[in-house]
């Protein structure tokens, strides 16, 4: 969980993961690497979701909720941005 929140603070706005695909999290007012600050804000909507999934049925619909919202954000945005970025005001982008 820890992983989760702060994983795209680290290497300049590059989680592990984003490293190995040459991807970058930017905060979009001063095209800046992210920060922990913004890696917290930008995945704390997936974290609740993943604390209230031990909760049965609740949590579970939840987090459907939370992963419904995050893809209808994603293809109804122009900058691809999921509920996470526009939190936090950070974009991912290609290195």
């Amino acid at each position: 969980m820890t992983y989760l929140i702060l994983g795209d603070g680290f290497f300049d706005g590059r989680s592990v993961g984003k490293k190995l695909i040459k991807l970058q999290v930017l905060k979009t007012e001063t095209n800046s690497p992210c920060t922990f600050k913004d890696s917290i804000l930008r995945n704390s909507t997936l974290a609740v979701g993943y604390v209230l999934w031990v909760i049965p049925w609740i949590g579970w619909l939840f987090m459907m909720l939370i992963l419904a919202v995050e893809a209808i954000l994603i293809l109804g945005s122009r900058d691809g941005k999921r509920l996470g970025d526009e939190i936090a005001g950070t974009v991912v982008l290609e290195t």
